[in-house]
């Protein structure tokens, strides 16, 4: 049985999974941008970003590599991308079995997705014959828009534990409370709204200081933010991207994680940095507005879940566990627990496996 995994980045948190696939299956990889070397039988597709269309990404010559050979499963990433099109058209073409690798969970307001290619993803929703939905609302998500139930085989969204450093260095030993976020810096990962609830917070204590970790166009927007509110003397914006040990130091230096996103064009797919911050037994706060609540971040029992942009509910959040270090701590076990025991390698190859089985099965 040959397959044709066509993804479009090979990011490093995903080399783990893809070295652990071409073990298993006889596959082919075909990504859009640089390749891992220890990935063998890999493919460079070259591609074209069309500007205003959503991180549109035009691969010219990916039928034609497919087409190349022949392959008995076609496998291809989420719904909004050309590569998704142009393998599922291959597939059906050629009377092959498609799979699709689903993160989303909630429409994108992109006029192009709207407008353009509704149908046709919901199209690819119906006639796929297997669907890996990373996490229950992904998974409710493909059914509301045509999927077969018995055809969406639910798979965890995973990171490898790659923790390397000196606790006793790096645990936080000053006075004051950390309050942490790692993300870029962008409209939908709501770090705005995470400093207008800090300002809350520290109306009422000043023993607490607010990192926020990442690089990204709304650098100076925020630290205009934070002037505005008086608060430079107590949050600090790094507006560097975080490499290597220096994320494990930062999880470990801080007392709270907060990932504060919110539905902006589009929700976020996920939040890895969460399965991170799980390993490390942190006590996590995010939104409704992201993958990982009520998967990883279950509320009351392993973190807690505010509204999107409720900025009171955000702060409420951030002083319950402040307040209440037997929650942090209790929280920050649950989460760690559920991170090793459902989203790791296993767990993931296992649906993989499933998901092919039901595919060649019918």
């Amino acid at each position: 049985m040959k397959i044709a995994f066509v993804h479009s980045k090979c990011k490093p948190f995903r080399y783990e999974t893809f070295e652990a696939l071409q073990n298993m299956y006889d596959i082919d990889f075909y990504f859009t941008d640089s390749i891992v070397e220890t990935l063998e039988n890999k493919h460079e597709i070259k591609s074209v970003k069309i500007p205003c269309m959503s991180d549109f990404h035009y691969a010219a010559d990916l039928r034609k590599k497919l087409e190349s050979k022949d392959y008995d499963i076609y496998i291809s990433t989420d719904l909004g991308y050309h590569i998704t099109y142009i393998t599922y058209s291959i597939a059906k073409k050629n009377k092959k079995k498609f799979i699709l690798w689903n993160e989303q969970w909630k429409n994108i307001l992109h006029p192009r997705r709207l407008l353009l290619t509704y149908s046709l993803e919901n199209r690819i929703l119906r006639n796929a014959d297997a669907i890996l939905g990373f996490g229950r609302k992904a998974k409710e998500f493909s059914i509301n828009r045509g999927a077969k139930k018995e055809k969406v085989i639910l798979t965890p969204n995973i990171v490898p534990n790659q923790i390397s450093l000196d606790s006793e260095q790096t645990k936080n030993h000053s006075e004051k409370k950390v309050v942490l976020s790692i993300a870029r810096l962008i409209p939908f990962k709501g770090q705005d709204y995470l400093i207008k609830a800090f300002k809350k917070v520290y109306e009422q204590r000043k023993d607490i200081k607010l990192v926020i970790a990442g690089e990204g166009p709304r650098y100076k927007k925020l630290l205009h933010l934070v002037e505005k509110l008086e608060l430079s003397e107590c949050v600090e914006i790094t507006g560097k991207a975080v490499k290597g040990n220096e994320k494990w130091s930062l999880f470990n230096s801080c007392d709270i994680f907060v990932l504060p996103s919110v539905y902006r064009i589009t929700p976020e797919a996920w939040g890895l940095v969460v399965n991170e911050a799980a390993m490390m037994k942190k006590p996590i706060i995010t939104t409704n507005m992201t993958g990982v609540d009520g998967e990883i971040v279950r509320h009351q029992h392993s973190g807690l879940v505010v509204k999107e942009k409720n900025i009171d509910e955000l702060a409420e959040a951030i002083e319950y566990l402040l307040d209440n270090e037997e929650e942090r701590e209790r929280f920050g076990e649950y989460a760690n627990q559920i991170v090793k025991e459902e989203y790791n390698l296993n767990v993931l190859l296992a649906s993989f496996d499933k998901a092919i089985k039901v595919a060649t099965l019918g």
